[in-house]
């Protein structure tokens, strides 16, 4: 769960969907302007409590496009994996809680490796006045 915050861990468009679990979870969004439908699905099946069962990729054939163009690399495709993960009032079962704290804690690790690596200051104190408004 917590790794699926930052990485597709669940699977691909190759999907079989129980019907009921994808009414129950609204579907996909409609949303032209992006992709990653799928990475999107599994998030909120996950945090909803469903159960993800995988395929090892050796038992699956997928046509790739050489050219890559059906990808969507944009900013509006990475807000849409984590959608789920962040938006107020989203139902999750309590036992994606403690996922949600790792996710978090993941990220603060990154914020903190990053500050270490490029000099920047670790406290709140040493980084100047806060900005707001």
């Amino acid at each position: 769960m917590a790794t699926g915050a930052f990485a597709n861990c669940f699977g691909s468009t190759n999907a079989l969907v129980r019907r009921e679990a994808f009414e129950a979870l609204g579907g996909f969004s409609d949303e032209a302007v992006s992709t990653l439908d799928d990475w999107e699905l599994f998030s909120k099946a996950v945090l909803a409590g469903l159960r993800i069962e995988t395929m090892p990729e050796v038992f699956v054939w997928y046509r790739e496009d050489p050219d890559q163009e059906n990808l969507v690399h944009s900013l509006v495709n990475a807000m849409r994996s984590v959608r789920c993960y962040s938006t107020p009032g989203h139902k999750v079962v309590p036992a994606a809680e403690l996922g949600l704290r790792r996710v978090m804690q993941f990220a603060q690790g990154l914020k903190f490796a990053r500050n270490a690596h490029t000099g920047t200051p670790l406290s709140r104190g040493e980084e100047g006045p806060a900005v707001t408004g």
